[in-house]
């Protein structure tokens, strides 16, 4: 009884059409087809209920093995087009928005929102509008509003993000406000960078969009996503008060170098820890002596004079004056 229970179900749902319940139902419908359950919408091309989309939801077809399949009917009021958005293949991600034009923006957006123009169409479509430093996201159809705006996010296949104002680090000419200078961030890119504003302590995190100065390093000696923003150097010079260093191979930067310890005792002495961003000068080294971690003079050189011995150091290359 249950197989022929289902295979009359599928027929009956096969033979019932939504379209006769809307205004725009094919010619000669009476009106009496089948209503959509709460959360459905009518699909005029198939007469099928399929899930209605809200305004910013992806409704284009899906990518990859579910290719050809859609992932819903924009709701009442609402088309599927492209926003600007796009798949790491280049497709455009299509969504749920209001449609408009210069001359229906108000009556269409309201006063909130502004009439954006679509990628490829001569149309537009409603959203909110972001400035330079507010968030922005995609899929909300909260979009960055200038010329040279862009909203920058983490991760690929993030929608939310932050507006950026995009500048050229190669070109001697700026668009940046006073307070930011024009960051390279792209390697692959050097001709495009972002106005940025570095943090006032001096952290950097990429995950949360916080960025370093132009000509400074984000440095993360953790695998932790925040890092330390110090300034490049190729040598002394570079770093007047300071010391540079390189403490990672291929990337020296300055800093305000920890003491070094010359006291009997180095548990009076302060610690130099890379994760707390506390680093040696460039002659000395980070050495654990007991429970304590103290710069001491490197005396890896045959030039170097100790004024104690000088030891190699364990599992290194390296020697210092103990």
């Amino acid at each position: 009884m249950a197989p022929s229970r289902a295979i009359s179900l599928l027929a009956l749902s096969l033979l019932c059409s939504c379209l006769g319940e809307r205004p725009n139902g094919p010619a000669g419908s009476d009106g009496g087809g089948c209503s959509c359950p709460q959360g459905q919408t009518c699909d005029p091309t198939s007469g099928a209920c399929a899930t209605a989309l809200a305004e910013g939801e992806a409704c284009d077809q899906l990518p990859g093995a579910d290719a050809g399949l859609a992932q819903g009917i924009c709701g009442p009021g609402l088309v599927c087009g492209a926003v600007g958005d796009r798949r790491p293949d280049g497709q455009d991600i299509k969504r749920c928005s209001v449609e408009c034009n210069a001359s229906n923006q108000a009556q269409r957006c309201g006063a909130e929102r502004s009439c954006f123009g679509r990628p490829g169409a001569t149309g537009g479509f409603c959203a909110s509008s972001s400035l330079a430093g507010q968030p922005c996201d995609i899929a909300q159809l909260r979009l960055c509003k200038g010329s040279r705006l862009s909203c920058v996010v983490a991760n690929a296949g993030d929608t939310a993000g932050r507006c950026f104002t995009l500048c050229d680090p190669t070109s001697g000419q700026s668009p940046c406000a006073a307070a930011e200078s024009c960051a390279a961030l792209f390697p692959a890119d050097p001709a495009t960078g972002l106005c940025v504003a570095p943090a006032a302590d001096g952290r950097c995190d990429y995950s949360k969009l916080e960025y370093c100065a132009a000509g400074d390093l984000c440095v993360r000696p953790t695998a932790d996503s925040a890092g330390f923003c110090h300034r490049q150097c190729a040598g002394p010079q570079d770093c007047p008060g300071g010391s540079c260093v390189e403490p990672i191979a291929g990337y020296k930067f300055c800093v305000s170098p920890v003491a070094r310890c010359t006291a009997t005792d180095p548990s009076g002495c302060p610690a130099c820890d890379s994760a707390a961003d506390k680093y040696c000068a460039a002659e000395d080294l980070c050495v654990k002596l007991g429970q304590a971690t103290v710069c001491k003079q490197d005396c890896t050189a045959s030039s170097a004079v100790c004024p104690s011995q000088c030891a190699a150091l364990a599992g290194s290359d390296r020697k210092a004056c103990l």
